[in-house]
């Protein structure tokens, strides 16, 4: 079994290669990792994450015929089987919270409830914030899902060299969950529109 180091190197690889194989491999390994310590919150998350990220953006990591219903069964049972296990743990509600906000469809397969799990992960990102209030990186992402977009650019404004720091941080060695943070809260611009 890889650390989760080593992961984050096939990661790496993935992303600079837009290889369906490596990112076949990183999911390999994080389920082995998922099979062998259901706790291990890092794991999960990362798997998750992982896991979503190619359903949005599968092409561009060289899924050409992305068997959707495979991933987004796998993704609905993984978040069925831990949300109970991690519904205290404020690194799990914020990311999956996130995730949940912007991208609730692919939470369920009933669409009638898409506003139902938009706003579960708003809550999911408020408890975490609440946890922790201090934490920049909680702070931003609160922010993000509840304010609006001048008022998000304001504050990433006058914290961002702190801002670009704590996300180095908190993130920096979770391959590509942490990428995709650094990139999108160290990155948002007066043109980021937030989806209504």
């Amino acid at each position: 079994m890889l650390s989760l180091e080593e992961i984050t190197k096939f990661e790496d690889l993935a992303l600079e290669l837009d290889s369906s194989e490596y990112w076949d491999k990183v999911i390999d390994e994080l389920k082995e990792r998922y099979i062998f310590n259901k706790y291990d919150g890092e794991t999960v998350l990362r798997l998750l994450f992982i896991t979503w990220f190619i359903m949005l953006e599968g092409e561009c990591f060289g899924y050409k015929n992305i068997n959707m219903n495979d991933f987004s069964n796998n993704f609905i049972k993984l978040y069925s089987d831990t949300k109970d296990s991690f519904k205290d743990d404020p690194n799990y509600l914020l990311i999956i919270g996130y995730i949940m906000n912007f991208t609730p469809e692919y939470f369920i397969k009933d669409y009638s409830k898409l506003n139902e799990y938009e706003n579960l992960g708003r809550e999911m990102v408020k408890k975490a914030f609440e946890a922790n209030p201090q934490n920049i990186v909680s702070e931003s992402i609160y922010r993000v899902c509840f304010e609006s977009h001048e008022g998000y650019n304001k504050y990433q404004e006058k914290y961002k060299k702190n801002l670009e720091m704590v996300l180095e941080e908190f993130f920096g060695n979770r391959g590509g969950m942490g990428d995709y943070f650094i990139s999108i809260f160290g990155a948002i611009s007066p043109e980021y529109e937030k989806p209504e």
